[in-house]
Formats: structure tokens, C-alpha cells, sequence
């Protein structure tokens, strides 16, 4: 009875520093039955929906594995699937598992992912306008998740996406240029983007006018020019004035329109007195 009453003072965690601190030992069947934390969700999988009990106590993988085989007899590996919030499409992590997911939230089965990163990366090949619309679309939520962009990037995607921004326009090069955008975000990955690629978002930046292209373009020259060799801040320190110099060269009116730019309530929130002390 001793036992029970601390674990019940300590609220049937599943965090034994506290217990070990003050050196009392808990019996393990004791402690497995109180430990358990378990929450009442909805999981969705394809058109299935069941309302179920997990255990986020449990490392993310065994309850992906359970949700599997107990509750939508999927024989597939558990690594191929992840879980989602419905409302915002988050993935579900190790680290994210016990705040996310609470009493009655609602979840999704999905592709893990290593297999989104896959499907992605085989679509950004296609000759197809539409295909390719929605592809970029999806990216740009996809790639802020180190898991999928790692991935995505093993996969050679980083080739795909600087030449759909090369290539397209309209939304589709908007939603390509957020995806990168996005993507440099994250502390690596971006370290060998080559001077083509530079010359083309900083021409897009000068002769492109609608904002949701512009945005992000400029939102990739700020990241390029102060990801420099001084830099105390950026991850990545490869780039800076000099690198983006002789591409600004070849556009003359650059400054001028970076200016104007900065000057329009759609570019407020930017870094503009950071990016100017770098040029």
C-alpha cells in the first residue's frame, strides 16, 4: 500500500527521477500498471474511424504499431506509417507525443515520412501542370519536418525543386519558392546551392511583382547574404555579399527594386537593416 500511495502522489508518472532522488524502489508490476498514461483519441485511417485509448507513455513507434495491428489490421511494417493531428496535419514525434496528443484529439494514420518524402520527390518529376501544382503545394508544409527533408533530400529533391523554380511560374513557382524557403529554415541541406540558382531568384526578385513569389524570394537572398563566414547566427556560412555579388551585377536595378520591396507593408516583418549593413 506504501508503494501505491507515492506512485499516486506522484501522479502516475512515467518519470521515475523524482522517486529515484529519494531512493525509494518501486516493484516493477506495480509500477507498469500505474505508470500507463492513457488518452481517449479518434484515429482516422483512410476511411476507417475508431475511437480508441493509447498510451503516450509508450515510445511513438509502439503506439503506431499497436494502432496498427489492433485497430485497422494493417500487416505492413509500422515504420512505413505516422501519426498526424487531423486538424493541422503536425506529425506526431517522440518529443511532441505527451503535448499533442491529449484527451479526445483527433488523429490520422498517414504515410510516414519516408514514404511522403518518396511520393514527393517521384512527382516533382512529372510533366504535368496540375500534378506538379499540388506537388510544390504539399512541399512546402513537408519540408519544415527534419524527417521528411532529410529524406526528401537523400533522394536527390533539392535538384527537383531549384529546377521547378527555374522552370514554372504562377503559383506553382510561388509554392516552390516557399518550399525552399522553408527548407533553409533547417541547419543543413543547403549548403551547395550553385550560382545558376542564385542568378535565378534574384532576377525573379527583380522582374517578378506579384507578392506571393516575391515574399519568398526575398525571404532566400536575406538568407543567402547573411549566412556568411561571420555570421554568429546562421548554421550555414558559405554564402554572404560576395557570393550573390556578381549576381546582382547582371541586375542592375536590384537594389532599387529590394527597396521598393521593403518599403510596401507586405515585406514589413523583414530583417531589412541587417540585409543592408551585409550588401
Amino acid at each position: 500500500m506504501r508503494e501505491l500511495k507515492i506512485l499516486i502522489a506522484f501522479n502516475y508518472l512515467n518519470d521515475f527521477i523524482s522517486l529515484y532522488q529519494l531512493n525509494i524502489k518501486i516493484k516493477p508490476k506495480i509500477a507498469a500498471k500505474f505508470c500507463k498514461m492513457i488518452v481517449q483519441v479518434t484515429v482516422q485511417y483512410e476511411k476507417t474511424q475508431v475511437t480508441c485509448g493509447i498510451d503516450v507513455s509508450q515510445p511513438i513507434a509502439t503506439v503506431i504499431k499497436s494502432l496498427c495491428l489492433e485497430h485497422f489490421n494493417i500487416q505492413e511494417p509500422a515504420a512505413l506509417y505516422a501519426l498526424r493531428l487531423q486538424d493541422t496535419q503536425e506529425l506526431i514525434t517522440e518529443e511532441n507525443l505527451r503535448r499533442k496528443v491529449t484527451e479526445k484529439e483527433r488523429l490520422k494514420l498517414v504515410s510516414s515520412p519516408i514514404i511522403e518524402a518518396a511520393e514527393i520527390c517521384e512527382k516533382m518529376g512529372s510533366n504535368d501542370d496540375k500534378t506538379l501544382k499540388q506537388t510544390t503545394f504539399d512541399l512546402q508544409k513537408f519540408i519544415r519536418e527534419v524527417e521528411f527533408m532529410d529524406e526528401f533530400l537523400r533522394r536527390g529533391g533539392l535538384k527537383s525543386l531549384m529546377e521547378t523554380i527555374n522552370t514554372t511560374g504562377g503559383n506553382t513557382l510561388a509554392y516552390a519558392l516557399t518550399s525552399m524557403q522553408n527548407l533553409m529554415e533547417h541547419d543543413h541541406g543547403w549548403d551547395n546551392l550553385d550560382s545558376f540558382f542564385i542568378n535565378k531568384v534574384i532576377k525573379i526578385l527583380v522582374r517578378q511583382t506579384l507578392v506571393n513569389i516575391c515574399r519568398p524570394a526575398t525571404a532566400i537572398i536575406i538568407k543567402l547574404v547573411t549566412a556568411d563566414k561571420n555570421s554568429t547566427t546562421s548554421p550555414i556560412r558559405c554564402y554572404g555579399f560576395d557570393v550573390l555579388h556578381d549576381a546582382m551585377v547582371l541586375q542592375p536595378n536590384f537594389l532599387a527594386t529590394l527597396v521598393q520591396r521593403f518599403a510596401s507593408a507586405d515585406y514589413i516583418s523583414y530583417p531589412l537593416g541587417k540585409l543592408l549593413r551585409s550588401l
